[in-house]
């Protein structure tokens, strides 16, 4: 699966059904790794991987990378929205 989904909004149902379309694809294996980072309360982070991309880090660094690329692409579009 090469598409990137980026979430626009983070409020708890859309992470809650996220999650559970991730664990879908998990449990039918279609999903076998992930590379990932999350916002905890209080501005905490936690980064990692889990499955095939933490076994395989070159790979995961290149999810990685085109997830830096995506969010860097919806940081310019909405910077674009807001200067006109």
């Amino acid at each position: 699966m090469s598409h990137i989904q980026i979430v626009p909004q983070h409020t708890t149902h859309e992470l809650v059904a996220v999650l559970k379309g991730l664990r879908e694809l998990a449990e039918s294996g279609d999903l076998t790794g992930i590379v990932f980072g999350v916002v905890l309360r209080g501005q905490r982070y936690y980064c990692d991987s889990a499955g095939s991309l933490h076994r395989n880090p070159i790979a995961g660094i290149g999810v990685a990378t085109r997830l830096v690329a995506e969010l860097d692409r919806q940081m310019v579009r909405r910077a674009e929205d807001t200067i006109f």
